[in-house]
């Protein structure tokens, strides 16, 4: 669960507190929306990644079942964000409480962290559930954004709050660790090392989603 509540408070601002506990009688694991997470016969983090989808309120809500058809979600904010995960026209399945790609369903099928979490939150936001959709892109103030095409970086400057403007970063990018060259096609491996050193940044996040053991 410590792994659990590292990827949520990477990826996400929500503020909850999580009971956990273990009962030999549970097969697996399981998870009711907004209650708790149990453990038996099976803890790893894609069980735990899995059961934290559910105690969000995939699957567990009245409306989970409004917004599909045909084993396809239907909802407007997941469908846009899964083609732009994995291009035009992709979709979301569903399967009973369910759903899948990134939803941890089986150990062979791994965990994405930042996907999982925004997906859950586009779910949320499609359900219009209390608080909706808390996830964030990147966490803040740790990134310079890249364009690909032209290589001109964008930088928050510092800024933490929603709305914070960014500007055209135009000093030289290898002074700060940032390749400038067109080999660098993605920002996050680059830039991270950048973030992970960067004593006023916000890498090392306040811990807003907890869990108790009961």
């Amino acid at each position: 669960m410590n792994q659990v509540v590292a990827t949520w408070n990477a990826y996400s601002n929500y503020n909850f507190s999580i009971p956990v506990y273990y009962n030999s009688g549970i097969p697996t694991a399981q998870a009711n929306y907004m209650g708790s997470i149990g453990f038996g016969g099976q803890g790893n983090f894609r069980a735990a990644m899995h059961e934290s989808s559910h105690w969000f309120g995939t699957g567990g809500v009245t409306q989970w079942d409004l917004h599909q058809r045909f084993s396809v979600w239907n909802g407007a904010y997941v469908s846009a964000l899964r083609s732009a995960f994995d291009g035009p026209g992709e979709r979301q399945f569903i399967y009973g409480v369910h759903y899948g790609p990134q939803g941890a369903n089986y150990d062979s099928e791994g965990v994405q962290g930042d996907i999982m979490v925004h997906i859950i939150g586009a779910f949320r936001r499609d359900m219009n559930l209390d608080v909706g959709d808390q996830s964030i892109g990147v966490p803040s103030a740790t990134y310079r954004l890249r364009n690909r095409v032209s290589m001109k970086l964008l930088d928050p400057l510092g800024a933490t709050a929603d709305g914070s403007g960014v500007a055209q970063w135009n000093a030289a990018a290898t002074s700060v660790g940032v390749s400038s060259g067109p080999s660098c096609t993605t920002c996050r491996s680059c830039c991270r090392r950048q973030a992970s050193s960067r004593k006023g940044g916000r890498w090392l996040r306040v811990r807003r989603i907890r869990t108790t053991m009961i």
